[in-house]
């Protein structure tokens, strides 16, 4: 026999229903002709239900193991959905995070302002004045710095920063050289402004180069101006919210026209005993 019982029987519904290819009936009608065993099955099969039944079970059978191997398919396209998706999803997440810090570093940027034209002293590029703004921290009334550029001062040096994160920043010096009359006269007005105790404000212990002719200091900074008893005189602004400047002070502001020992960064000691009072008073 070229062909085992079992392989011949699962063809019987097909021969039986005359469906069987002309190769198949050939060998399932030899087969029959040499083995009893199995034409007896088929003579049951033909006389009986069982004919139908072994059908069914066979095309059953047929339908489960294809269905099982279209289910791995399916389970092997879906999981190489799911990873593509959580892949693009991550990727559009770290776009999308980029983006928004850029654009907020981009519109922190986009509000720095560094004048030095003195044509165009204390204003800002949306035409305030500073010294109108803040006038000694925030208070109107008599101011440290001049209020207007006369023909009688010779300026050295003029730079005004402005810098807006989220609170407006300011930070600036104007050095004026004067002649003797008029320094005596600038210097009477300075001295008479009711000035305020600085020492230990953010740190500060004082000037080693420079005579302080008027200071005017609180937590939200310092306006002053200083003097090298040579008819110079040396004005300072340094205006910030929150216990922290945002602007590097450093970087723009000479060395010796700041108070020693001042730190006046975002994370100053002042800055870091304000935030634990707070969080103090939070928790009671």
């Amino acid at each position: 026999m070229k062909y085992p019982c079992n392989l011949i029987r699962d063809i019987l519904p097909l021969y039986h229903d005359g469906v069987a290819s002309e190769e198949s009936v050939a060998a399932v009608t030899e087969h029959l002709n040499e083995c009893n065993a199995c034409k007896e099955y088929y003579s049951q099969m033909c006389g009986s239900d069982t004919l139908e039944a072994a059908y069914d079970e066979q095309m059953a059978r047929k339908a489960a193991d294809s269905y099982k191997r279209v289910q791995k398919k399916l389970v092997r396209k879906i999981g190489k959905v799911i990873g593509v998706t959580v892949v693009v999803v991550v990727l559009l997440i770290a776009v999308l995070y980029a983006a928004l810090v850029g654009y907020l570093h981009f519109s922190a940027e986009a509000t720095r302002e560094i004048h030095r034209d003195i044509r165009e002293y204390a204003y800002l590029e949306d035409g305030s004045n500073v010294l109108e703004l803040f006038s000694d921290g925030g208070e109107t009334g008599e101011c440290i710095w001049p209020k207007e550029i006369k023909n009688n001062m010779d300026v050295q040096d003029y730079l005004l920063v402005y810098y807006c994160p989220w609170d407006s920043n300011y930070l600036g010096y104007l050095t004026v050289s004067y002649e003797e009359a008029e320094y005596e006269a600038e210097e009477k007005r300075l001295t008479a402004y009711p000035s305020t105790e600085y020492i230990g404000n953010y740190g500060a212990t004082g000037f080693a180069q420079y005579e302080v002719l008027a200071m005017d200091a609180g937590d939200y900074g310092f306006v002053y101006a200083l003097t090298d008893g040579k008819e110079t005189i040396i004005y300072v602004l340094m205006i910030f919210p929150g216990y922290g400047m945002d602007i590097d002070y450093e970087a723009y502001l000479p060395k010796e026209y700041l108070p020693e020992g001042l730190d006046a960064g975002k994370d100053n000691p002042t800055r870091q005993k304000m935030v634990e009072r707070f969080e103090e008073t939070k928790n009671r």
